[in-house]
């Protein structure tokens, strides 16, 4: 066996689908190795011996998922799975999620044009279907679960990011295929959603108290910048800090110097400076409107008007 098969520490698999998806990743893997992946990922409190012989030959000589290829090696494989579950994989395949066995039947129902299915599943014996939360949820044994990987991305990305830009970013630092990878931040409690995007947890609850001279770099970043910011771009700008991971809004919201509107932060006196401005150039708009306005024709018909008076007296000749 080349390498070690990544799982995720948030969704947990059961010891069946861990074996699974071993084999599915290798294709072949003797008892040893097997035991190995299982005590580094599981058991690691147990030796090699007790997982060999109380876990691991147990379920691969009872569960027919598994297949013994070579005997005196004690290397081992997948088998193929049923007709029915044909139908189930190409339901996992369309929909790409965590799925219940409720999930599964109604969804085979509606791909089939049934009004329902009244049958059990028996996915565990299929070698193509991993569970997860013991059995709660099951998955394709191909997929690979990056919610590890998506862990150290947000260690370095404290502000989040949303589950389309979390999965490509893991496609490419870690040389993943697209269509195998799987998010699953609903069953692992380090993930939470915030405004859109996919943050951890404790960045959202550890949140970092502004002290007041990094207010006041706040103020003076505000100053300079010349025009209302928001949150995140006046943190960022200023401290090098996402604001979901601060008290921001609670600080500035104590101090009279700053002012929220429309979703962006402004200084208080450069928001009254706008209103006198507006109020003076109003002021002066209706100002101008009551001046009397003296229409040229008015001035014509008054010289008019002249014009038609009295002529001057000519002189008396003597």
């Amino acid at each position: 066996m080349a390498k070690k098969s990544q799982q995720s520490s948030g969704p947990s698999y059961s010891l069946l689908a861990l074996l699974k998806r071993t084999l599915f990743l290798h294709e072949t893997s003797n008892l040893d190795e097997l035991a190995e992946e299982v005590h580094d990922y599981m058991l690691k409190d147990q030796s090699y011996e007790q997982i060999k012989d109380r876990y691991v030959q147990p379920i691969l000589h009872k569960n027919p998922s598994f297949r013994e290829v070579e005997e005196t090696e004690n290397v081992w494989r997948l088998t193929e799975g049923n007709k029915i579950n044909d139908s189930i994989y190409e339901v996992f395949q369309k929909h790409h999620m965590p799925l219940s066995e409720r999930q599964i039947l109604n969804r085979l129902a509606k791909a089939q044009h049934l009004d329902g299915l009244n049958t059990s599943l028996d996915l565990k014996n299929d070698a193509r279907f991993s569970d997860l939360e013991g059995g709660k949820y099951w998955i394709l044994s191909e997929w690979i679960v990056i919610n590890e990987y998506a862990r150290s991305i947000l260690l370095r990305v404290k502000s989040g990011l949303t589950e389309k830009e979390l999965i490509q970013r893991v496609v490419g630092e870690y040389g993943l295929d697209e269509d195998q990878v799987i998010f699953i931040p609903k069953l692992d409690e380090r993930f939470v959603k915030k405004e859109k995007k996919w943050v951890l947890k404790r960045f959202v609850e550890q949140k970092t108290k502004l002290r007041p001279a990094r207010v006041e770099r706040l103020y003076q970043y505000l100053l300079k910048a010349g025009a209302p910011l928001n949150a995140d771009e006046l943190t960022t700008g200023a401290l090098n800090m996402p604001a979901n991971s601060t008290d921001v809004h609670e600080k500035l919201s104590e101090d009279p110097r700053f002012v929220l509107e429309n979703g962006k932060w402004d200084l208080r006196s450069r928001q009254e400076d706008r209103k006198v401005s507006l109020f003076s150039e109003i002021e002066a708009e209706l100002r101008k409107e009551r001046e009397p306005k003296e229409w040229p024709e008015a001035e014509e018909m008054a010289r008019q008007a002249l014009d038609l008076s009295e002529p001057a007296a000519e002189p008396e000749s003597e």
